[in-house]
């Protein structure tokens, strides 16, 4: 299976179940992405696969219990929005910093600001 990182500022795209996500520059897809939809992605440019090369050598010590690896994930760079920011920018910023998506939705704008301190 390809691996695919984001390469744009934001790349939204659908599961197999239909769910919409939203990945940020560097972001690796994960697994489960349908054919189209990478297509669809790497077509616009806001996709690009990774080569083989280009991953990083696993060790034993990365490897699960099943003993497969993962392919690396990345955390983005993103900048903390400036307090006066809409709730909404402080959603995607926790979400972009490895938040759940639903659970930042519920917190409150001054949670998310408390949570992700300068």
């Amino acid at each position: 299976m390809a691996t695919y990182e984001v390469t744009a500022p934001l790349a939204t795209g659908k599961d197999s179940a239909g769910k919409l996500h939203y990945w940020y520059t560097g972001a690796v897809l994960p697994d489960g992405i349908p054919a189209d939809e990478l297509t669809r992605l790497v077509g616009r440019g806001l996709i690009r696969e990774i080569p083989p090369a280009d991953l990083p050598a696993s060790t034993d010590e990365d490897a699960g219990p099943d003993g497969t690896t993962a392919p690396a994930r990345t955390t983005p760079t993103v900048d903390r929005p400036k307090k006066v920011a809409p709730h909404a920018t402080w959603i995607d910023y926790a979400v972009a910093r490895g938040m759940d998506r639903d659970q930042a939705a519920k917190m409150s704008k001054g949670e998310l600001i408390d949570a992700f301190p300068e």
